[in-house]
């Protein structure tokens, strides 16, 4: 056939090859679905998996050129999305900003370096993840509309952001409108969680006295403050009293006390603004998230009682506040 019709390639490269096929395939369904009047229930189902049929493909191929993860790429699920990004590192001494192939699971985010191996073929070589239960996200970064943050602790300082560049605005959108689902969710987790604790975590137990040393230490930090910001010291004395159960029975509980020493807002339903000086009562240091912790403020002159999460850096340390850090340092050479 190529001889007589004087082909110069081969017929071979004249073919569809498998993998091109799979764009022609919903383009067919459609066009039948345009012809049908009655009974497409199923044709249109079709249709929807052969959409995302190339997406998904695609992820996948990407997915498998990633190399030096520790972690089963079974037990992290399905890529939501994949994309190329500039990413600039907040230790790095030069601000100059690396290539980053990011890969985006339900649980968290991996930064991959693109190199290529010795027959030229392109891989991916793993540099580090972060959870979506760790990171916040800040969407414009003024100067460039294609850059957004992530952000890791209590307040998105350059110390912990990590600024990413897009490579055309749709793609930022579409990003960071997923991020937020996936963080929405994990914060909704957690307070539904934190929902069904409550009668049992919530149990007032008998109160014993304060000790000395304790209303020495509350004194000492009352010296410190703003006078505008706090009570007397009478209250503040009396609000301020380890809630314990009798530690020689089974199943005892211990919920600490102690000053907040750093204003924090809250940025949504399931986190609670305190100011510095204000008493809380610590209920729960494993909500799911690092660095936070589940507390009440304890009722004083004109403050209303609320519980909610907020980060362990704006309170007064205390033996169970005192934790390893879970958040190892970020790898971008």
């Amino acid at each position: 056939m190529q001889k007589k019709h004087q082909l110069s390639e081969p017929v071979a490269s004249y073919l569809i090859k498998p993998v091109q096929r799979v764009t022609k395939y919903q383009l067919l369904l459609k066009d039948l679905l345009s012809c049908c009047e009655g009974h497409t229930g199923e044709i249109k189902d079709a249709l929807e998996v052969m959409v995302n049929v190339p997406k998904k493909a695609n992820d996948a191929m990407h997915l498998s050129m990633l190399e030096g993860l520790e972690d089963s790429l079974e037990a992290l699920g399905e890529v939501i999305l994949q994309e190329n990004f500039t990413v600039w590192d907040p230790k790095q001494l030069i601000k100059k900003g690396r290539e980053r192939h990011i890969f985006l699971f339900d649980m968290c985010l991996i930064f991959a370096k693109d190199s290529k191996d010795s027959n030229g073929k392109t891989k991916y070589m793993y540099k580090f993840k972060l959870m979506i239960s760790e990171v916040n996200i800040t969407e414009h970064i003024e100067g460039d509309a294609t850059k957004f943050a992530l952000w890791t602790g209590r307040a998105p300082i350059s110390e912990y952001k990590i600024v990413l560049k897009a490579q055309t605005l749709d793609v930022k959108q579409v990003w960071v409108r997923k991020l937020r689902e996936l963080i929405q969710e994990r914060m909704m987790y957690i307070h539904e969680a934190f929902k069904d604790k409550q009668p049992s975590v919530f149990k007032q137990p008998p109160k014993i006295s304060m000790p000395v040393r304790v209303q020495r230490e509350l004194e000492s930090d009352y010296d410190e403050l703003p006078m505008g910001r706090c009570g007397s010291l009478s209250s503040m004395n009396s609000m301020a009293t380890t809630v314990t159960t009798d530690s020689s029975s089974s199943g005892s509980s211990k919920n600490d006390v102690t000053i907040v020493v750093d204003d924090f807002a809250a940025s949504n339903n399931s986190e609670l603004t305190i100011h510095r000086g204000q008493q809380v009562e610590v209920i729960d240091l494993s909500p799911g998230q690092p660095n936070w912790c589940y507390v009440r403020t304890l009722q004083g002159e004109g403050l209303e009682q609320g519980q909610g999460l907020v980060p362990t850096a704006s309170l007064k340390p205390i033996p169970r506040l005192l934790g390893p850090g879970s958040r190892s340092s970020l790898e971008f050479e």
